[in-house]
């Protein structure tokens, strides 16, 4: 899978960025965050965006969005694992036949133990929560997964 968003107009530049789904790419910088929209498909009010040669448009861009995974941050720390799980499976409209199973099929594959989903999101490591992260948007069955500040939270050292 590829994206290309095309002569995009971002802090009075125009620019072009692709990504392809064989490559592992991680977003960070100073106002980075303003990309966001952009990138996770939310708008496209200027420029043109293409996935695999496609363009996306208005009609067909829900489609896209399901193939493509932003990693971003748990904004709700005082919630379950598994609600917030569900949540996800019910906000992007995933049928899935097995929920429960699902999620713990996620959990294992980002090594996490399936107790966890009893466990409130302020429980958890810095570590947890981002195999967290990554459990949640497999549900989905993402083409594509995107991460933002990817090296966040870490020392130096884990860094390089």
């Amino acid at each position: 899978m590829e994206i290309k968003f095309i002569d995009y107009e971002y802090k009075d530049k125009t620019i072009t960025l692709s990504f392809d789904s064989s490559k592992i790419y991680g977003i960070t910088g100073k106002n980075v965050v303003d990309l966001l929209p952009i990138i996770s498909l939310k708008e496209i009010n200027n420029g043109q965006i293409a996935i695999d040669g496609n363009k996306v448009t208005k009609d067909n861009i829900n489609e896209y969005r399901k193939k493509i995974a932003l990693i971003i941050t748990l904004n709700s720390t005082h919630q379950c694992v598994y609600n917030i799980m569900t949540e996800f499976i019910q906000r992007n409209n995933l049928v899935i036949k097995d929920p429960l199973k699902k999620i713990k099929d996620s959990l294992k594959i980002v090594e996490l133990d399936e107790n966890i989903i009893t466990k409130k999101i302020y429980e958890l490591s810095t570590s947890e929560k981002k195999l967290l992260l990554f459990a949640i948007n497999l549900l989905s069955n993402p083409e594509m997964i995107i991460i933002y500040e990817p090296f966040k939270c870490l020392d130096k050292q884990n860094k390089k």
